[in-house]
């Protein structure tokens, strides 16, 4: 009866477990900017349960002019790499221990310095919680790990784009800004 007993609540823990599992859900998209809008393909990376798929879509952007106002239009061309793989739950688990302490928030960073590049759009969600990341010319420490481990399960040739200079890259431009700003006011 006890042997009974177990197997039945190892059996429920199972299911709790995979449920929660078929829950997780990850989007990570690069929209360039500027000089970037347009010209090339990124890769968009989707995590639907422990299936991986990566696609590759262009952003583009149509300005028109109707009654005196401009219209812009943004149209997003995807183009399908048939790339899809199934992650192992030790995998998603390192992804939601990493945003645990991080529930329900949304990250933006900018780094108002870079005109051109691009936006990097991060989410991640499952039953109990949603966080999204918007990180314009820059990078946060969390969301550069996650790329990473994402990375591992990628061609080389279709990797996340990711670079830890992002981080020194966004300090100098906040330094240039206090010079600047320390030096008009003494003007």
């Amino acid at each position: 009866m006890k042997a009974i007993l177990f197997c039945l609540v190892l059996s429920f823990v199972c299911f709790l477990t995979r449920s929660q599992t078929n829950d997780f859900k990850l989007t990570y998209k690069f929209a360039g900017l500027g000089s970037n809008m347009g010209y090339e393909f990124y890769p968009t990376v989707k995590v639907n349960g422990t299936i991986l798929t990566y696609t590759i879509e262009q952003n583009t952007s149509i300005n028109r002019i109707v009654n005196r106002e401009s219209i812009v239009d943004t149209i997003w061309n995807t183009t399908t790499i048939g790339y899809s793989i199934n992650l192992s739950q030790d995998v998603i688990d390192t992804l939601l221990n990493l945003v645990k302490d991080t529930k329900d928030e949304l990250i933006f960073k900018s780094n108002v310095c870079i005109l051109s590049g691009g936006i990097h759009f991060l989410s991640l969600s499952d039953h109990s919680f949603k966080l999204s990341y918007e990180l314009v010319n820059t990078f946060d420490s969390t969301a550069l790990i996650i790329c990473n481990i994402i990375n591992r399960h990628l061609p080389e040739k279709n990797k996340i784009w990711t670079s830890p200079d992002f981080a020194k890259k966004e300090k100098d431009c906040e330094d240039l800004l206090d010079r600047k700003t320390s030096a008009t006011k003494k003007t």
